[in-house]
């Protein structure tokens, strides 16, 4: 087990309960919005939008539970780096699908009113990709840190002649 050499120093804003409580409400703010886009607007693409984006904030939910348990170390090595490219993958498509969006949303002059969100808009989706890029890339860089922290916690075995391991 990879054991610090002092104890990681948090700021109020940056402690894991309160990135835990961000990332609580980022999940339910994405679950109430889905509710809306399926019950008020029957707006499809930004529901599955949304849904994606809510996913990649329970990944990081995950991360944030593992750091505070402290088992984020005790993971595989070859995880880091499958989340990292996925996520960093999943980030580019977001960009070109938020672009796409409001492309389409443009040419389309669909408006952002109550009234004008009825039905497909494209508005809504784009905001959602932005959100999933948000999620996305949040957690390559998060999965990046500690694939670095595992490389280093890994301990070399000491030679058997090493004075230290003499018993006397």
């Amino acid at each position: 087990m990879y054991i610090p050499s002092r104890k990681m120093q948090w700021s109020l804003c940056c402690h894991i309960n309160v990135r835990i409580a961000y990332t609580i409400c980022g999940i339910l703010i994405g679950l109430f919005w889905a509710c809306v886009y399926i019950f008020a607007w029957k707006n499809w693409v930004a529901l599955g939008t949304c849904l994606v984006a809510t996913s990649f904030a329970f990944e990081t939910f995950w991360f944030y539970l593992s750091i505070k348990r402290d088992t984020i170390l005790k993971w595989r090595p070859i995880t880091f780096q499958i989340l990292f490219w996925i996520n960093l993958f999943v980030g580019f498509l977001s960009i070109g699908g938020m672009i796409a969006a409001i492309v389409l949303a443009a040419t389309k002059h669909q408006g952002v009113s109550n009234q004008q969100q009825h039905g497909l808009n494209w508005w809504s989706t784009a905001t959602w990709f932005l959100v999933m890029l948000k999620w996305t890339w949040q957690n390559a860089f998060i999965a990046r840190l500690f694939s670095k922290k595992l490389k280093k916690s890994i301990i070399q075995p000491e030679e058997p002649e090493d004075p230290s391991t003499w018993k006397y």
